[in-house]
């Protein structure tokens, strides 16, 4: 019985409910033909039990026997009276009135059991899921397991509630990570608006006194504009931030040996400029990549301009396919400190900024940067400490679809 419900279940709507329909008229078709069988059978017994009442006949003798024969030529059979006549006639009535109840019963039966079993479940599932949706609820499931349409479209509900689900999720992570960048802009620009506001006190005290000197000017005027270098440099950071928003992935068809080659002459001139040597290793056999080699290339350029600030002599950038030629890790290594245990936590946060001593300008947006275009690219960005010293970050990216373009996987 089990295994019948579970057809049944499963079995389309259209093709069960003629199957319901199918099986109430044969239903319908017996009971009707019993019925009316039996109540003819009713009929005949009370006609059998009537009397018989003649009124004209002949006499005939016969010529050899004798014998005496009555032919009635008038006769009629007697009334029925009192329970029979009643029993007679209600046979009759039900000869009409027993197939009308059976039909109407056994469409009402098959709506009911249709209701029950194909629609009952599924249509009360999704009327809640409906109503906790509008109440801003998506912490539940839709589960629904039947092979009709029904089925189908409860597993549709489940994945665009798990998607709504997903991206309210990611909207939280955006809007906390704007507060977290919010909090940082202001935290970060307290310290050159001060510096501005004290030697513009300065300036003011001392020219109202006449103690002004041309090199206390000049040494207060530098300190002023290197405060407000440090906040433009934090401006254009914001912006560059804010254009992240807008970033569309223009993937194409990528081989990755001639892509990092052409690179080679530009990482080297960031080494150059850094007074530090660069090593590129590449992969022994080139594959293909659908990817946006613009973005795959600032991701680079940030990574190892990042390595060279902290290297004691050199960087090692090692380009190597991963997962059967489906992905490309570039790994940029140095042989500087490497990180802190508080840094590698941190270090791709925004506006994060380890500073070396005498360096300023650095507004920790590279590794925060990288990381969300690796994301773009399904991939991630993952920071560790080599075992013989130093910092290794690596990048990872996948084959990206030209349907992708207009998102960004800033997914965890």
């Amino acid at each position: 019985m089990g295994k019948i419900k579970e057809a049944f279940k499963n079995m389309p709507i259209r093709k069960s409910l003629m199957l319901l329909m199918g099986t109430m008229l044969i239903l319908v078709v017996l009971l009707t033909v019993l019925t009316l069988s039996g109540l003819r059978a009713l009929q005949n017994r009370l006609e059998k039990g009537r009397g018989l009442l003649i009124q004209g006949y002949t006499l005939e003798i016969g010529e050899t026997s004798g014998e005496l024969k009555v032919n009635p030529r008038e006769y009629e059979f007697e009334d029925l009276h009192g329970g029979k006549k009643f029993l007679y006639e209600a046979a009759g009535a039900g000869n009409i009135i027993f197939p009308v109840i059976y039909s109407i019963g056994g469409v009402a039966a098959a709506a009911c059991l249709f209701y029950r079993r194909k629609l009952k479940e599924p249509m009360t599932l999704l009327s809640g899921s409906t109503q906790k949706i509008a109440e801003n609820n998506l912490d539940f499931t839709v589960s629904y397991s039947s092979g009709d349409e029904l089925g189908q479209l409860c597993q549709a509900f489940e994945e665009m509630r798990s998607a709504l689900e997903e991206n309210e999720k990611k909207m939280w992570r955006i809007l906390e990570e704007r507060k977290e960048v919010n909090a940082s802009i202001a935290h970060d620009l307290r310290t050159p608006i001060t510096i501005i506001q004290g030697a513009a006190e300065y300036l003011e005290k001392s020219a109202a006194k006449g103690e002004l000197t041309f090199p206390k000017a000049e040494k207060y005027a530098g300190m002023v504009r290197t405060a407000s270098e440090r906040m433009e440099s934090y401006v254009n950071s914001m912006r560059d931030l804010m254009s992240l928003e807008e970033v569309r992935l223009s993937p194409g068809k990528l081989q990755v040996q001639v892509w990092a080659r052409g690179m080679e002459r530009e990482l080297e001139l960031l080494a150059e400029r850094a007074g530090k040597s660069l090593k590129l290793i590449l992969p022994e056999r080139d594959f293909c990549l659908s990817a946006d080699p613009a973005l795959m290339r600032r991701v680079i350029e940030n990574l190892t301009a990042n390595g060279l600030r902290f290297a004691s002599r050199e960087v090692t950038v090692t380009v190597t396919g991963v997962e059967e030629g489906q992905a490309c890790a570039v790994k940029v290594e140095d042989d500087g400190p490497g990180f802190g245990e508080q840094e590698a936590a941190n270090a791709c946060l925004p506006f994060y900024s380890r500073e070396k001593e005498g360096e300023q300008g650095h507004v920790g947006m590279g590794l925060y940067v990288s990381k969300v275009l690796c994301r773009a690219h399904r991939g991630s960005l993952t920071l560790e400490n080599r075992p013989g010293g130093g910092a290794a970050v690596t990048a990872v990216f996948y084959s990206v679809s030209q349907e992708m373009s207009n998102e960004l996987y800033l997914k965890n």
